[in-house]
């Protein structure tokens, strides 16, 4: 009984070892596992029904990574479980609880309950997690202590042992969770976001790092405990709610398509369902071109009859996209509405028919882009383009101006000042959509991050394109710029900013990276540049092609990217990229309608250089995330470490805390 009690008094101070006496943490826990061994020999029971008091019966399955779906490369289901291997957390004192995935037995839910309403009232323990301090009650171990050890674990005023937590969250499908057992009143939580629950519950904790293999692998379990001193870096959450999220996806071009069209059925299902199905990541927004785009076999568009200002021959039926690219964007709409959503499409022209254009080419652009005449029938083209498209099957949800309409690209453009832009959308776009399809919301700009502030400023001031303006899209392709979007937002709140296209060209390709595996520095990028959106007032994230063949193609202008999934036309195999599991970590646990909780991380660095390259991610950057509310309740916290060194740190929600621990190069999601 002294032993126990000691052992006891010793548990619930364990996380206030600093990291630099890891070495003394071991020791106490090979202490405590002899008090252990001592107590089950004298024939101790755990309240489990089973299991030790540190309950090591079982521990929650990882997830199986995958690099390559089909063909000899296939390493099985990302979701599958694989043989068990220790978690970095577990090397000081095993944060991640023993007991996860277990199902919770009456006769220890009783236990836990009985234990919790007994003792101090809840109003005096919600009084100890507002102070968000350690009670001590004393310092000697005595034999009532002993005899009363699990009641204390039950006690929310006390910080909890590492890895000693009741597990009470079950996961689902798309992350979310519910309750395996009933929880007492008294030990409810009121913390940053109102009740959430009991202190002793866990969060859950989706992992994906460079060296040991996890992509999108689930972990064990972590304690949530009140809230205790830490030095280190804190990811604190706000109880300021922001923007909504739409959704995160990736563009159906025609060039995804085709290489779509050459995989077996088999490879096919893969790609839909790891992007779109209820076991993939979740996306639920997709981009398409209206005409061709760079990534598209050829120049085409749908009415090619020079001076057709009438467009008595335009094609209603669309007929080239229906080959390849809506029977796509079909299966995928499919996928996502197996889920309870549905797959949001945004739409991009890059150039009008060459006849509209004064350089009267669909490639490149003349200085003003458009014919005199051209601008209502490119309009009511835009129009007669989204009828089309509905009637095909494919629902538009928005619409962009126009592509890049600063980029005088050697592919398809159409270039145009932001005074000619805010005329095109107030005296032509905007009426004929209104007329046409009232719900289709528009979004301006579409182009570099470093001019989105004047542009959206001529737009949304103009006297007739403000009213037409819903949101502004952009681009990564001009660096970080995190501070304009979030001038942007302050600015128009109300506003829904967007971004809409983010890859690696081909001049980013690293000399020695093999087509099986990508460039790990690739995920980082995006996931950098997702949190650094988010954080300034981003309603979701689009990635450019969804699937490219081995080349980074095809492209008809040789603008070759790579992309989040690969294929090997010739082998038939289908490669994710590290793109793929850090864009998981956000479009999977960050559901539509999660509202953004206001995001601050302490004691870490953060880049303070000059301008660099988009998609840069590196150790100056320091601890990164970001953080939502989803509509079950559950917080979803995303945390990046682009650095060379394993960062401990703390996540903090009002008066509860979690005691974490990321890799290096890696991406973490919890749900709180």
């Amino acid at each position: 009984q002294t032993l126990s009690g000691v052992g006891c008094v010793l548990k619930g101070h364990l996380s206030w070892l600093p990291n630099s006496m890891a070495h003394e943490q071991d020791d106490v826990v090979s202490l405590l596992a002899e008090i252990d061994d001592a107590d089950s020999e004298d024939g101790d029971i755990s309240s489990d029904g089973g299991s030790n008091r540190h309950g090591n019966s079982k521990k929650s399955t990882p997830l199986a990574p995958l690099h390559a779906v089909g063909g000899v490369e296939n390493h099985g289901n990302r979701f599958a479980p694989v043989a068990e291997k220790a978690s970095i957390t577990q090397q000081v004192g095993d944060m991640h609880s023993p007991l996860a995935g277990l199902d919770i037995p009456a006769a220890a839910s009783e236990k836990s309950s009985s234990s919790s309403s007994s003792g101090s009232s809840a109003g005096s323990r919600a009084s100890s997690h507002a102070s968000g301090r350690h009670r001590s009650s004393g310092h000697h171990a005595t034999s009532e202590q002993g005899a009363r050890c699990e009641a204390q674990r039950d006690t929310p005023s006390q910080v909890p042992p590492l890895g000693l937590s009741t597990p009470l969250v079950r996961e689902t499908a798309d992350g979310a969770s519910s309750d395996s057992s009933s929880r007492s009143s008294s030990s409810t939580v009121h913390g940053a976001h109102g009740a959430r629950g009991a202190f002793w519950r866990t969060a859950s904790l989706w992992q994906t790092e460079r060296w040991h293999g996890d992509r999108l692998t689930r972990q064990e379990d972590v304690s949530v405990s009140p809230d205790f001193p830490f030095q280190g870096p804190i990811v604190d959450l706000s109880i300021n709610e922001g923007q909504t999220i739409v959704g995160f996806g990736g563009a159906f071009t025609e060039s995804a398509a085709v290489v779509f069209s050459k995989l077996s059925g088999d490879r096919q299902k893969e790609i839909i369902d790891g992007y779109f199905g209820p076991d993939g990541i979740g996306y639920t927004l997709g981009r398409v071109h209206i005409n061709s785009c760079d990534f598209s076999l050829e120049n085409y568009a749908f009415d090619e009859v020079a001076g057709d200002f009438e467009l008595r021959h335009f094609d209603d039926g669309v007929s080239r996209d229906t080959v390849f690219l809506i029977p796509m964007i079909i299966r995928a709409r499919k996928s996502v509405k197996s889920t309870g959503r549905d797959l949001r499409m945004l739409a991009s022209p890059w150039s009008p028919p060459a006849w509209m254009k004064t350089n009267h080419r669909m490639d490149r652009s003349n200085r003003p882009c458009l014919r005199r005449n051209a601008s209502d029938t490119w309009a009511h083209y835009i129009a007669r383009w989204i009828s089309a498209y509905q009637s095909s099957g494919v629902q538009i949800w928005a619409v962009t101006v126009q592509n890049e309409p600063q980029n005088n690209a050697q592919w398809e453009a159409c270039i145009m000042t932001k005074e000619e832009e805010a005329d095109f959308l107030g005296k032509h776009l905007g009426p004929a959509l209104r007329t046409a399809h009232p719900d289709v919301q528009v979004f301006v700009f579409d182009h570099n991050k470093d001019n989105v502030l004047a542009w959206s400023g001529e737009i949304f001031n103009h006297p007739e394109a403000g009213k037409y303006a819903d949101g502004v899209a952009f681009h990564w392709y001009s660096g970080d710029s995190f501070d304009n979007i979030r001038q942007l937002h302050q600015l128009y709140p109300d506003a829904l900013l967007l971004p809409s296209e983010a890859t690696y060209e081909k001049h980013r390709f690293q000399l020695g990276t093999r087509l099986q595996d990508g460039d790990w520095s690739f995920g980082e990028g995006y996931a950098h540049d997702i949190i650094g959106d988010l954080n300034a007032g981003s309603v979701g994230w689009i990635d450019w092609n969804l699937l490219l063949d081995q080349s980074g193609g095809p492209n008809h202008a040789f603008n070759t990217c790579d992309a989040a999934m690969m294929a090997d036309i010739t082998s038939g195999i289908v490669f994710r990229h590290p793109q793929y599991y850090f864009m998981g970590h956000f479009s999977k646990f960050i559901l539509p309608g999660s509202k953004y909780l206001n995001t601050t991380v302490r004691n870490t660095s953060t880049f303070a250089g000059g301008r660099r390259d988009y998609g840069t991610c590196t150790h100056e950057d320091g601890l990164q995330a970001t953080a939502f509310l989803r509509p079950d309740d559950l917080i979803a916290v995303v945390v990046l470490n682009c650095g060379d060194y394993i960062i401990d740190f703390k996540i903090k929600d009002g008066d509860r805390a979690i005691l974490a621990r990321i890799p290096a190069h890696a991406i973490q999601t919890y749900l709180l």
